[in-house]
């Protein structure tokens, strides 16, 4: 199986389209979410999407045509219920003389957050057509909930 290298979540990113190197721009560890009503700190960077890129690397073992399905989820802080954003297939003979590959998904509007706590934003993958465990890579994302106009943090729009 392919091993995990990393999983980021940020307000945005680059590309560089010589070398293809990514670069993160406000990588996120907590956001602060308020209440429908409520006003937020003034100075609260308001966040209304962000994104999420994962990276998956080819060991020596694995087959190059090997198909793997690939999941982005979302496990609620409180709930524990976890939501699907967005399913894709890869390879790694899509680009053969590379030895990794990247997915980048925009997340738009609020994630799932039912309150505070830890939203676990996780990439999996598996061969397609397998009914086996995902291998999966996980980003804790701290989700605080405002009560006063007087929070500080990147908010989040209205929960």
């Amino acid at each position: 199986m392919p091993k995990p290298i990393y999983i980021i979540c940020s307000e945005s990113g680059v590309e560089d389209r010589n070398t293809g190197l990514l670069s993160f721009v406000n990588v996120l560890e907590k956001l602060t979410m308020w209440k429908p009503g409520e006003t937020p700190n003034p100075n609260a960077q308001r966040i209304f999407g962000f994104r999420v890129s994962a990276a998956w690397m080819k060991e020596p073992t694995d087959n190059i045509s090997t198909v793997y399905e690939w999941e982005l989820l979302f496990e609620a802080p409180v709930s524990k219920a976890s939501h699907v954003v967005v399913k894709g297939s890869f390879s790694f003979a899509d680009e053969p003389s590379k030895s990794w590959s990247r997915t980048t998904v925009n997340v738009h509007g609020v994630p799932p957050a039912d309150g505070s706590g830890i939203l676990r934003v996780q990439h999996r993958i598996r061969p397609v057509g397998s009914s086996g465990e995902w291998l999966v890579q996980e980003y804790p994302l701290v989700i605080e909930e405002a009560t006063t106009a007087n929070s500080v943090g990147q908010a989040a729009s209205p929960a």
